[in-house]
């Protein structure tokens, strides 16, 4: 087995041809992250000239700390991955990471979970595993390979009821323009605000709509205003409901479900096979932070799939163990602040 570097036309064509492949294992992504300074090297494993593993390392730093990160988790055959493999996988990316100076490297996945692939990776040496995915472990994936009749009939019966009432109540869904993004923006920070969460900057999301050709970004209109928003990608077979805002009044229209909807049918009229909702709550952690939008994703129907655990692999303990130990000084020191803001 030999591991290789760099984008061959032999690791592009394995990638856009694995199952799992996804819109963080492309070149177009690499090529956005890139320009947003976090550039990509693609590797993989060959065996008699036959791919058999692939995948994107994106180069990260937090402060003076420099990592990995193989965002969507490392692409193999399924038959094919054993203590060998993992090896030559290891080994090549040991050789990155001494030559950019990388700390670790933490990967996530889109590969379904199963208890042989999880009990490999637990069993290998230098991983830690007590660390948060950046893609949720947990997700809602529906086939869309079937009819509109039965993705409807398998919806939770108040799932179809909003989507037909946000059409009655006059919502309608179009394509949006780039200088509508800062009202799309405005939005998100209502929302984030309400849920819970933290948004990129406005030019982060500029970029992502005009630096991917496969993101498609969709606003939900009432009598000329724009209540909801959403960024989607549609890459190989998965369609990705990747970012979403509404607005705090007008929402008995209900149009987020209407807007995702014609999410979703966008994707089967353009060749995607499944719809990823992109994190639901760990259905075992009533404090999950994503609890909160679970309720929503599921009334489109129960594809709960949970993936691979994430985990980093350490290639320098002495500076991993400093970061973590900053990590948790700067986690203690935030929640002062936060204690402080509240008393």
């Amino acid at each position: 087995m030999q591991f290789i570097k760099g984008n061959t036309q032999q690791l592009e064509t394995f990638i856009c041809s694995h199952p799992y492949s996804s819109l963080w294992h492309t070149v177009s992504w690499n090529t956005f992250q890139t320009k947003n300074g976090n550039p990509g090297i693609f590797f993989g494993v060959a065996d008699n000239d036959e791919i058999i593993a692939a995948g994107l390392l994106q180069l990260r730093h937090r402060s003076f700390f420099k990592f990995g990160y193989i965002q969507g988790g490392i692409l193999y055959k399924e038959d094919k991955l054993d203590s060998k493999l993992y090896n030559v996988i290891i080994n090549g990316l040991k050789e990155i990471a001494a030559e950019k100076k990388l700390m670790h490297c933490f990967v996530d996945w889109v590969i379904p979970y199963n208890d042989k692939d999880a009990d490999f990776f637990h069993s290998a040496a230098n991983h830690n595993f007590n660390v948060k995915a950046v893609i949720p472990t947990f997700t809602n994936i529906l086939d869309i390979t079937k009819t509109e009749d039965e993705l409807l009939a398998e919806m939770k019966p108040k799932g179809r009821y909003n989507i037909k009432l946000a059409g009655k109540k006059g919502v309608t869904i179009r394509e949006g323009k780039e200088e509508e993004i800062p009202e799309f923006y405005r939005l998100l920070e209502i929302t984030t605000a309400r849920d819970g969460f933290r948004a990129n900057n406005l030019g982060y999301y500029q970029s992502f709509i005009r630096e991917l050709p496969f993101a498609r970004f969709m606003v939900a209109e009432h009598e000329n205003e724009i209540i909801a928003g959403g960024i989607f990608t549609y890459s190989g077979k998965q369609a990705l409901y990747y970012y979403g805002a509404s607005a705090s009044h007008k929402r008995n229209l209900m149009a987020p479900y209407l807007l995702q909807w014609e999410a979703l049918l966008y994707g089967k009229a353009n060749g995607c096979t499944y719809y990823d909702f992109m994190g639901i709550a760990d259905p075992q952690n009533p404090q999950d932070p994503l609890n909160g939008v679970t309720d929503f994703k599921l009334k489109f129907g129960n594809g709960t799939t949970r993936f691979l655990p994430a985990f980093d692999i350490i290639f320098n303990p002495f500076k991993y163990h400093l970061y973590q130990t900053a990590l948790k000084v700067n986690a203690f020191l935030n929640s002062l602040k936060s204690k402080g803001k509240n008393d």
